[in-house]
């Protein structure tokens, strides 16, 4: 990527990243977030193209969408299935989940 002070995550730029791993296994799924600091943390994100540099795998995944407590849904985390040639990909389901606290004393969370 290039512009902007940091020069990373400008928009119609390409960032690319070098990640040293050892063997992670098959991909299912890919995690994408970010903390939502700075003076515009709204984050449109095309897609995400991963590499094995070791071998020949591929992957591709096209977000489309945005990382954005203002926009769309407000969900700052996406989560995409890995697509592999000839086979099904996992689907992503989302939850909604309501959490109940007990009632002894000083059991709270603070906030």
């Amino acid at each position: 990527g290039r512009g902007g002070e940091s020069g990373m995550f400008e928009a119609l730029h390409e960032d690319t990243f070098q990640v040293n791993l050892s063997d992670v296994g098959d991909i299912y799924k890919i995690r994408v977030s970010h903390d939502n600091t700075g003076d515009n943390p709204d984050w449109y994100l095309g897609k995400v193209h991963m590499k094995d540099l070791n071998g020949d795998e591929e992957l591709v995944f096209k977000f489309q969408r945005w990382l954005s407590h203002n926009k769309e849904d407000g969900d700052i985390v996406r989560e995409l299935p890995a697509v592999h040639l000839g086979k099904n990909s996992l689907p992503v389901l989302r939850y909604h989940i309501q959490v109940y606290t007990g009632d002894l004393e000083e059991a709270f969370t603070a906030g």
